[in-house]
């Protein structure tokens, strides 16, 4: 019998007390996992552009592409191996002309965008002055095990001190002064810049000062900003990096309180509260943009995947079409990337995005620049839409029943037909014949472990379907409905852990975000985002990311309220957990704050936003008062362009390094361990170890401190789950 001799050898990318150590060995303590905080996803915010917030596309495009821009994204496979992470960032800077990173530029305090053009409801997110706790006071000085204490002074020497208590003690109570962004209760990983803090003000006159007043149990930050009449500034960002080391999870909310002068009289504090998740997000990201202005200054004039790298401060214009027409109208807009960022398949369209090209695929290495060379062309298969294996091997194309782009509601608006479904070798550009799939079989996903596909039938009325797939004889068997509605049923997606499928609903036939044939783009499709629980059946909405409090959905809190509500499409998750979260990535046309709030929706008011589903055993999942409801308020994802139409965002995995490579944790590396920084377990003279966080696990009892509530193993990764609030 082999004695399993259990401690702890940790990585780098280690906090306790608040302090980054070095690698060194532990003895896994009943709480170890919970000071185990991650590494960096560095999302940075993109620089103001060149031209504002003016948006450039090409006339030639017309009202045809618009349409088809509401419709082109992609579904993703998912990873059956270990694969790499992200590394630590540095601080970022702030968006703006000039700004040093975690500081602002009184003068410049908002990013790009127009004023508000719309109203929200009074005191959307306004907080009772009884519910507020006690006033500002003296600053934070207790010390709490585990947790090193923080404190941050930014108002003194800014200010009058006069100006500074006057504005600490509070004032009036407004209810036309309410928190626009982010919303009460939202979930933020670590490794992102301070979020844009924005509100309506109060009366009418510019805003001359504002207080930022954050704490938690173990923290404090007091900031004073100096004019700013868009009425938004953000959170310094290393100010926002230090609250993350002090903070203790769900159980210990971060409030932000703002309080404001205008015209000599003092207003708020209004107030939210966020949650602050122990890791970072993995991985790259990659979507469909439409009218980018980083692309139409490097010459492309049409639909593009854009890539946001750990670390970047801005997108990168990753594949476009390979032969672009001088008329701009080559468009890449429907692709799809596999779980472990090994492979990204594309269709491309041209003719003003009413004529069928080709598809393509393209190897991802872990050093591949944008615009990556073509790995193969695809035969005659239409790849839009398709799910890509998790270890891009093959891909399962959707099946389209109508000629295209537009759709009477057969067919997912923007693709091209006649064609049934199929699978592909994406090596070869050939169909594997005899699979199973049914022919009409849309909007495939396969499951992180390559085992099932979820589809939307409509041999099966419309109804979302799963598959067993057996990859050794690229056959699909045992058919079973999971989830049926009147509606336009679509886009499905596995939970990592293969608990749930979430996905979309719309109103209108076409499954995308515009309603109908109208080709202006300015009517939003009514879209909705839903979760099937695959062991007990139950259908659930995502109420809370999707802007209400209750499962009912009659109590919203976006503060625009209709112009927002039901707006909500395409989602996707990232393909591991990540500080006791899963991670929801969907469209919305909501408006972010006051910097892109038009009126009406328009076509590049879609944006991607950003929800932490509450994983089972963690984060008190089952609220009965919301259903069993995993969602979270969501936030907008930071380092996409404002000025451009984004939709369809992948999660993928960094391509895995080989044993002796760098890495941060066991998610980068093939073997799925990380010892002192490098990919690989222990020298043979050592004893065998338990996996940390983020290292590869087949039961819980691999993990250290397995038998702690705060440890599970997650799709093939120990992870961490927080405890429920208290």
């Amino acid at each position: 019998m082999r004695i399993r001799t259990r401690y702890c050898k940790q990585s780098s990318d280690f906090f306790r007390g608040g302090e980054e150590l070095g690698p060194r060995r532990c003895t896994p303590g009943p709480s170890r996992v919970a000071d185990h905080l991650g590494q960096s996803w560095g999302y940075l915010w993109p620089s103001k552009s060149l031209l504002g917030t003016q948006r450039f596309v090409p006339v030639v495009l017309g009202a045809a592409l618009v349409m088809l821009a509401a419709a082109c994204s992609a579904e993703s496979g998912s990873r059956t191996r270990p694969s790499a992470g992200s590394s630590e960032s540095s601080l970022p800077e702030t968006p703006g002309e000039g700004r040093p990173g975690g500081m602002l530029d009184f003068d410049n305090a908002g990013p790009s965008g127009a004023p508000p053009a719309v109203t929200p409801s009074p005191g959307s997110m306004r907080r009772d002055p009884a519910q507020q706790g006690p006033g500002p006071g003296p600053m934070a000085t207790a010390v709490t095990s585990g947790v090193e204490p923080a404190t941050i002074d930014q108002c003194t020497g800014t200010m009058d001190p006069a100006d500074i208590e006057a504005l600490a003690a509070g004032g009036v109570q407004d209810d036309a002064m309410a928190f626009l962004y982010p919303y009460d209760g939202t979930v933020f990983p670590r490794g992102l810049p301070g979020p844009w803090l924005q509100w309506s003000p109060a009366g009418q006159q510019p805003v001359e000062a504002v207080f930022v007043h954050a704490r938690s149990r173990h923290y404090e930050y007091r900031g004073c900003f100096a004019a700013t009449p868009e009425a938004r500034v953000q959170f310094p960002t290393d100010a926002w990096d230090r609250a993350f080391v002090a903070n203790e999870g769900p159980s210990d909310p971060l409030r932000v309180e703002i309080t404001t002068r205008a015209g000599g009289v003092v207003s708020g504090p209004i107030a939210v509260e966020l949650t602050l998740a122990r890791a970072t997000l993995k991985g790259a990201i990659y979507y469909n943009t439409y009218g980018s202005l980083k692309a139409s200054l490097q010459g492309v004039l049409n639909g593009v995947v854009m890539r946001i790298q750990p670390g970047a401060s801005e997108p990168e214009v990753f594949v476009s079409a390979q032969t672009p027409s001088i008329a701009g109208d080559v468009c890449v807009g429907c692709h799809s990337v596999s779980a472990d960022g090994t492979r990204m398949v594309v269709e491309e369209h041209s003719g003003l995005g009413l004529t069928y090209n080709t598809s393509l695929a393209y190897d991802l290495g872990p050093d591949q620049a944008p615009r990556p060379p073509v790995a193969s062309q695809l035969g005659n298969s239409k790849a839009g839409f398709s799910a890509v294996y998790p270890d891009g091997s093959r891909f399962l194309t959707t099946g389209r029943s109508e000629i295209g782009p537009f759709s009477s509601g057969m067919s997912v608006t923007g693709t091209f037909g006649i064609e049934p479904a199929a699978l592909w070798n994406a090596e070869t550009g050939q169909e594997i014949p005899d699979s199973g799939i049914p022919p009409y079989a849309k909007m495939p996903m396969f499951n992180r472990s390559g085992t099932q596909v979820v589809f939307t039938d409509q041999d099966a009325a419309d109804a979302l379907v799963v598959m067993d797939f057996d990859p050794a004889q690229n056959r699909f068997s045992d058919h079973r409905v999971i989830a049926q509605d009147a509606r336009f049923i679509g886009w499905p997606f596995f939970l990592p852990d293969d608990s749930g499928v979430v996905f979309a609903v719309t109103d209108a036939p076409g499954y995308t975000t515009v309603a109908g044939p109208d080709l202006t783009g300015l009517v939003p499709n009514a879209g909705h985002l839903m979760m099937v629980d695959l062991e007990s059946g139950d259908l659930i909405p995502l109420a809370r990311a999707m802007g209400y409090r209750d499962r009912g959905m009659t109590d919203a809190y976006l503060p625009y309220g209709e112009r927002d509500l039901n707006k909500d499409y395409i989602p996707t998750v990232s393909p591991v957990a990540a500080g006791g979260y899963y991670w929801m990535f969907f469209t919305s046309k909501r408006a972010f704050g006051n910097t892109k709030a038009e009126p009406i929706p328009t076509p590049d008011s879609k944006q991607i936003w950003v929800s932490a589903l509450s994983i089972p055993g963690g984060d008190a999942r089952f609220d009965a008062s919301m259903g069993q409801d995993p969602s979270h308020p969501a936030f907008h994802l930071p380092g996409q362009e404002l000025e451009s139409g984004n939709i369809r965002a992948f999660a993928t995995l960094n391509p895995c390094k080989a044993d002796g490579e760098s890495c941060e944790t066991g998610i980068d590396c093939c073997g799925g361990f990380c010892t002192d920084g490098v990919c690989g377990t222990p020298p043979p003279d050592e004893p065998p170890r338990c996996s940390q966080i983020d290292e590869a696990c087949t039961t819980v009892a691999d993990c250290c401190d397995a038998d702690s509530d705060e440890v599970a193993c997650i799709a093939g990764f120990c992870a961490y789950l927080p405890p429920p609030p208290q």
